[in-house]
């Protein structure tokens, strides 16, 4: 991947004579770029232009050129990736509220062997997503879920997740690096791993409008990721759609980012290109909310506007001297990322 501007100019030499091979100048305009055949050799040239490599290659410059020129942004998924096909909740104007009910009950205290005592199985929940930023030219669909966990859900996140959280890498797999950008520990869990990582999981399907049993490794789900913050760490902007390696379209479609530990001072998820690039920062008033935002358009294309960053936490004076997992000087969240049309296609 490379970093470029406008104007920015690329100079390919010959290795062997050193001489300019060809130069590109980059546009704002242009996205998708395709080298055409020398001209030294014409039976070489017209059966590179006759190839079904170049004129591929061709379509897809003139799809991204006919795409930018109808919307006035960028196709930024894979070529050719269709329209999604799991549920998008909709987000038409700020503040519309959708309210799901859900049988998968809270848990009332961190004792995942102990159902009868912490799980009633007779309480449905009715819970809010409500549009913190709507869709359109405005800015990213982002919803806010203000109770989706309860008190001993995130003590039992907190409790597994202290266990497994090392420093954190950017990127996806075994191409992950440590970078500057990215200040902070992670790690994983498994819906499997206790009775109540599975109740939330299945909470979150019905919250998601997904069946819940699909959110798992081998089909749209990856992991749930745990993060920790410490005053001082931060993660700078950044997109979490990425397409899979190989041939599929399988992308990130949406992130379901909970708030285990909320921070008393920073500490938010700040969306900067939403409202018209004046963006919005967004943290749930307390532990066990979380923030929905979707990574895709309905046509497929990536979102470019679901840039979005972890903000600074923030000291607070007053816990300088308190070692407790639940300082008010440190932030924990969890990450779930569902993949559409799933992880594997």
């Amino acid at each position: 991947v490379l970093m470029t501007y406008h104007g920015h100019t690329f100079k390919f030499v010959d290795v062997q004579t050193g001489e300019l091979y060809q130069s590109i100048t980059m546009k704002s305009d242009v996205h998708y770029i395709v080298f055409q055949p020398d001209d030294h050799n014409s039976d070489v040239r017209n059966n590179i232009l006759s190839s079904p490599e170049y004129l591929e290659a061709k379509r897809e410059e003139r799809f991204m050129e006919q795409y930018y020129q109808h919307h006035g942004y960028p196709w930024l998924a894979r070529y050719g990736r269709p329209a999604p096909v799991l549920n998008m909740w909709p987000a038409n104007y700020l503040g519309q509220t959708h309210t799901v009910e859900t049988s998968h009950s809270y848990w009332i205290c961190d004792e995942p062997d102990n159902a009868e005592k912490c799980h009633p199985s007779d309480q449905k929940l009715s819970l809010d997503l409500t549009v913190a930023s709507y869709a359109g030219m405005n800015g990213p669909r982002v919803f806010v879920l203000p109770e989706l966990m309860s008190e001993a859900e995130c003590d039992h996140i907190l409790r597994l997740g202290s266990g497994v959280v090392k420093e954190s890498m950017v990127g996806q797999g075994g191409g992950g690096f440590k970078s500057s950008s990215r200040t902070s520990s992670t790690g994983w869990l498994g819906r499997r791993q206790s009775p109540i990582l599975e109740t939330l999981q299945r909470r979150f399907g019905d919250m998601l409008g997904l069946d819940e049993s699909r959110l798992t490794e081998r089909d749209l789900a990856e992991q749930l990721q745990v993060v920790r913050y410490e005053h001082g760490q931060q993660y700078n902007p950044h997109h979490d759609f990425s397409d899979s390696s190989g041939n599929s379209y399988g992308q990130r479609f949406l992130t379901l980012l909970l708030y285990v530990v909320v921070p008393d001072e920073g500490g938010h998820t700040s969306f900067p290109k939403a409202f018209g690039g004046r963006g919005v920062r967004i943290k749930p008033p307390k532990r066990g909310g979380a923030v929905l935002f979707y990574s895709m358009l309905p046509d497929g294309n990536g979102d470019d506007l679901s840039l979005h960053a972890g903000e600074v936490v923030e000291r607070n004076k007053k816990y300088d001297n308190d070692e407790s997992l639940n300082n008010g000087n440190e932030k924990w969240v969890c990450n779930l990322w569902i993949w559409d049309p799933d992880r594997q296609h």
